[in-house]
């Protein structure tokens, strides 16, 4: 009975997630930027701002910078700019960022087990040094955040690194933007090709990926 549970619940966490953004396009390639950019407000998207158990977090996607603050009080947590993880080469005004957030009602945190999980745009493979006109979210980056740890950086996984459960013609891989915590310390995670999408097993506290149909179940 136990096991049958687990996957029943599975199976509903695939079936939710997956109706969700099965009929959502990509926006992943570099050739579909100005295009897509055109089309969408996006004056601000390029700062996320969420909060969680212990922390508020400011995720700006523009230099690939993740930063902490406390709960309750305008101040940054571990650091003197509570960055945690910086993509950018060079430093970023993350109090700023705050400032201009302040008004925004935050999202909740996707956490498990004492790790908090991002989706950011992965900037080191950036076509040129200088930033675009427009902002484009393309969700080809997803890191795991230690909360007990000050922040640690626990693991990186880019899209990229699913490249060989795709055809290899594949132009390019990103994320949609929604995990499900599964039995067994794992995270239901989606990935993005020109044709399909993929979904996987990822362990949570390691990173590593499996992939998964619609009739799979975890073990």
């Amino acid at each position: 009975m136990k096991r049958d549970f687990r996957h029943f619940f599975t199976a509903l966490a695939f079936a939710a997630a997956f109706a969700c953004y099965a009929a959502q396009p990509a926006l992943c390639s570099d050739a579909e930027e100005d295009a897509a950019a055109g089309s969408r407000d996006v004056s601000s998207s390029y700062l996320d701002f969420y909060v969680g158990s212990n922390a508020r977090w400011l995720v700006d996607r523009q230099t690939g910078t993740v930063a902490a603050w406390e709960l309750k009080r305008p101040l940054p947590l571990w650091s003197s700019d509570g960055v945690v993880y910086r993509q950018a080469t060079r430093r970023t005004n993350v109090v700023e960022g705050l400032t201009f957030l302040r008004d925004v009602e935050p999202s909740p945190t996707i956490e498990s087990f004492g790790r908090v999980y991002f989706f950011l745009n992965d900037v080191s493979r950036r076509r040129s040094t200088s930033a675009p006109a427009s902002f484009v979210r393309r969700d080809n980056l997803l890191l795991a955040i230690d909360l007990e740890a000050q922040g640690r950086l626990v693991w990186a996984r880019r899209a990229d690194d699913f490249a060989r459960f795709f055809p290899p013609d594949v132009s390019s891989l990103c994320f949609l933007p929604q995990l499900k915590p599964l039995p067994n310390d794992e995270l239901l995670v989606f990935v993005q090709g020109d044709q399909e999408t993929k979904c996987f097993a990822v362990d949570a506290a390691a990173g590593t990926a499996r992939l998964l149909d619609a009739s799979s179940k975890p073990e």
